[in-house]
């Protein structure tokens, strides 16, 4: 009798552990809001079909979600809006034609203006599917 006893302690440890995870994993999936789009999303496979991007003029983009635009020696790509901020990353071909340089910027100070390495911006609208920027020199 004395033997089982022993090893109470340890069983009533493993069941908490196991019951605390369970439990963690259940508020995770319950409560986790966030788009799994955007985090497993592979960088090197960016569609960049024409139709999607659109060029009004020199000054004025629109870009839709997960697609690349050149705009001189920069590249961005619209990863999305998420919790009122705009995730972009930016490729500058000029440093290093590979690696992009993720940026988070706030809806408010967007439309405000931004600067992506030389170049200032202005967001004119911004939604989950689009956005459309202005380019000032």
């Amino acid at each position: 009798m004395e033997e089982t006893h022993g090893y109470r302690w340890l069983i009533l440890v493993f069941f908490s552990t196991v019951g605390i995870a369970f439990m963690i994993m259940i508020f995770y999936l319950v409560l986790g809001s966030s788009d799994p789009d955007f985090y497993w999303k592979s960088r090197n496979q960016l569609d960049a079909s024409s139709d999607s991007i659109q060029v009004i003029s020199k000054q004025h983009y629109i870009i839709s979600r997960n697609q690349q635009i050149h705009i001189d020696k920069l590249k961005i790509i619209y990863l999305g809006l998420i919790d009122e901020h705009i995730h972009l990353d930016v490729i500058n071909t000029d440093v290093d034609s590979t690696y992009a340089y993720p940026y988070t910027i706030s809806l408010r100070s967007a439309k405000q203006g931004f600067r992506l390495s030389d170049y200032r911006f202005m967001l004119v609208t911004g939604s989950k599917s689009k956005i459309k920027i202005t380019k000032y020199e």
